[in-house]
């Protein structure tokens, strides 16, 4: 899959998310794919060549029981993409135009993913289930919060004392797609490990191989072990 442009025009896939959902959906779909389309009981993403994609940019719990419910009769590509570089966009006005743009501090990486992924690591060991990691590029346009979002957020939080935010995200737009990672079978999992690891490793090993928090290590093995790539052969403190 190669880089991509911004879509122009009348996309083929509609609803109330973001660009980057919708030109996602486009890319997937193809020439030959349909997007927004019922299968079975659910609303799925694209189904290309008799092929579920279900694209979800966050909160892949959200889908789990969606894409549980396919996995029987249709072979099922989830699609969750990770940010390698972020361009903040903030606007001005009603209606917003653009008044400053920086690039985002992080670089994103493939193993960001496995933040979410944890939801559905059970899922990943079936035979009919997919998961591609594709790494691109976003812009992330911003407008300024206004009292009532602060306000409904305040409320939402009850005892929570976070600082309300100054900015809201109104849309997310693909900028590029560098890299498709694909995982198949359960030995694709590996590939994300460090060829440095021994052949038996803790958590802690590995997040200290990949300089990864202790809590984000475990999440990757975690998702790693279910989905047939590693398996336990032992439990120790140190994870």
């Amino acid at each position: 899959m190669h880089a991509q442009p911004l879509f122009f025009g009348k996309p083929r896939c509609h609803g109330v998310a973001f660009d980057l959902h919708h030109q996602l959906q486009e890319i997937y779909a193809d020439d030959s794919g349909e997007c927004e389309i019922t299968v079975g009981t659910s609303r799925v993403d694209v189904l290309r060549d008799g092929v579920v994609y279900e694209i979800q940019t966050n909160n892949l719990y959200s889908i789990s029981r969606k894409i549980a419910g396919l996995l029987d009769d249709w072979p099922v590509v989830v699609v969750h993409p990770i940010a390698r570089k972020t361009v903040f966009v903030y606007c001005e006005g009603d209606p917003p135009v653009e008044a400053r743009r920086r690039a985002g501090p992080r670089t994103g990486s493939v193993l960001d993913a496995f933040a979410e992924t944890v939801s559905v690591a059970k899922l990943l060991a079936h035979p009919n289930l997919s998961l591609e990691l594709p790494v691109i590029d976003v812009e992330d346009v911003r407008r300024r919060t206004t009292d009532e979002e602060k306000e409904r957020i305040r409320k939402r939080r009850k005892r929570r004392r976070n600082s309300l935010p100054d900015w809201t995200t109104i849309n997310r737009r693909l900028i590029a797609v560098h890299e498709v990672i694909r995982l198949d079978i359960p030995t694709d999992g590996i590939q994300l490990l460090p060829t440095n690891l021994p052949d038996e490793f803790t958590s802690r090993m590995l997040g200290e191989a990949i300089r990864l928090s202790a809590w984000r290590a475990r999440q990757v093995s975690y998702t790693l072990r279910h989905m047939g790539s590693i398996e336990q052969v032992r439990r120790t403190k140190d994870g």
